[in-house]
């Protein structure tokens, strides 16, 4: 009886997810790899704690955890993983605590000890309890995005922002459409919060999210410069709000390569390209011919209509990076 009321709870604190290069854009396609996403409990992993900033980086390639240091590690440090997702470690306590729903709190360094020495559950701050305690612009939402004609995905986009950063309340009048799949009821206290001087906006991961899927739509409409200042804006993103050697940095830096190449800013391009597979090679090895296998479905995305039928766009893997 004592293992079947503990082993439930062994499973739930122990747990890792596992997904194959899931950072990839193409990861959800017919070239992803989203059929060898699961969880494993796995002994050894087990035993690195959480922290909102880890010094240690993992990722999975079927059922192989592997695990590295995202940066130098001082001799007697504590090497830690996080538990929830790098893009919403940026986000406040009170809602980081949401996420995890472990039986400790991940706190910031401001908070101290109360008169029991133990860790105060972290109060959520001005609105936040009248906004969402999860991401908002989740996998299915994406989906629904992508399904739609580019004109409309990107009004619909633009609608999203506005009320990511609570610049808006939800369009009424889009019924049956992406929007309505994300609507709640506003309670009082949310729409008067809205209304005020507090915003209850969304997680910053949605708003990156929106980021990106607004530059894809843009590459397909034929407007890269447009779109090349939103990848480099979800760069700026990742290398201030996540951890160090994000593999979500690489991605975005191929396609900013990629757009820079193509828009003929090759210096940009260049830049770009040097920084993602410097990256990559800190964080997984091989060089440019393992980088060029695993980015590799990424790099055959169509985003950009017309850029494969000139030479240029042949040539341009090629030429930002050769197989030396």
């Amino acid at each position: 009886k004592e293992i079947s009321k503990r082993l439930p709870l062994i499973i739930r604190y122990n747990i890792l997810s596992m997904e194959t290069c899931p950072e990839l854009l193409s990861y959800p396609g017919p070239e992803g790899f989203a059929s060898l996403a699961g969880v494993g409990l796995y002994h050894l992993p087990s035993f690195f704690n959480h922290s909102k900033k880890p010094n240690c980086a993992r990722y999975a390639i079927g059922d192989i955890m592997f695990f590295v240091a995202n940066q130098d590690i001082a001799a007697a440090t504590e090497v830690c993983i996080s538990y929830i997702e790098h893009d919403v470690l940026c986000e406040s306590a009170y809602r980081r605590n949401s996420m995890l729903s472990m039986n400790f709190f991940d706190v910031d360094e401001s908070d101290t000890m109360n008169d029991n020495t133990q860790l105060q559950a972290p109060k959520p701050e001005p609105g936040e309890e009248d906004g969402p305690d999860m991401p908002v612009v989740d996998s299915e939402v994406q989906n629904e995005l992508m399904d739609t004609d580019p004109l409309e995905r990107l009004s619909s986009i633009e609608q999203l922002l506005a009320q990511a950063t609570g610049e808006k309340p939800p369009d009424e009048e889009d019924e049956g459409g992406t929007l309505e799949m994300i609507q709640e009821e506003p309670s009082p206290d949310a729409t008067e919060a809205a209304n005020g001087d507090i915003t209850p906006g969304w997680f910053q991961c949605d708003i990156q999210n929106l980021r990106i899927l607004k530059a894809i739509t843009l590459e397909g409409l034929g407007q890269s410069k447009e779109a090349l200042s939103l990848w480099e804006e979800a760069i700026q993103f990742c290398d201030t709000k996540m951890p160090p050697l994000d593999e979500n940095g690489i991605v975005l830096r191929v396609q900013a390569a990629l757009t820079a190449y193509y828009t003929g800013d090759t210096g940009l391009a260049q830049n770009h390209a040097a920084a993602a597979l410097e990256s990559h090679n800190l964080l997984f090895g091989g060089g440019v011919g393992l980088f060029r296998i695993r980015v590799g479905p990424d790099l055959r995305l169509p985003l950009r209509p017309g850029a494969r039928s000139t030479t240029q766009g042949v040539n341009a893997v090629d030429t930002l990076w050769p197989l030396r």
